[in-house]
């Protein structure tokens, strides 16, 4: 029902970061001004209403470096006004997304590094064959 060149958001004339109530209060008003059919509306309030299918629709509408980009400075405004803990700052489903999705790639695709580092083994933390329990087998 949807096009390819309308999101959602522009459907219901919102932004990424309303809120559930927005969406209801933008759906309602979307229908009374009629700038669009009812199906295509109802569509647009279906896509942003579901956490799912939202997501899904910003990660097509929105450029998720420049997203990126977009939140960091946000939170180093934030951090450096002194106003607010930037963990406090409103995010939009794709942000927290983007945030999440850079720590856990950084994370699990972290170069290995040219030299093995070795380190000195404590003892008293040390394990051997005898302290594990003896299994016996049925024969």
């Amino acid at each position: 029902m949807g096009s390819a060149t309308t999101s959602p958001y522009e459907v219901l004339g919102i932004g990424p970061s309303a809120t559930a109530a927005d969406i209801m209060r933008a759906y309602q008003v979307a229908l009374k001004a009629r700038r669009y059919e009812p199906p295509f509306v109802s569509w647009a309030f279906n896509v942003l209403r579901n956490p799912r299918t939202r997501l899904a629709c910003d990660l097509e509408v929105f450029d998720v470096e420049s997203v990126r980009k977009a939140l960091i400075e946000r939170l180093r405004e934030a951090a450096s006004a002194r106003t607010a803990d930037p963990l406090d700052v409103p995010m939009m489903p794709v942000e927290r997304l983007v945030l999440a999705d850079r720590a856990l790639f950084l994370a699990d695709w972290r170069e290995v590094p040219d030299r093995v580092v070795s380190f000195e083994e404590d003892p008293a933390f040390g394990a051997d064959e005898s302290m594990l329990p003896l299994i016996e087998f049925p024969s």
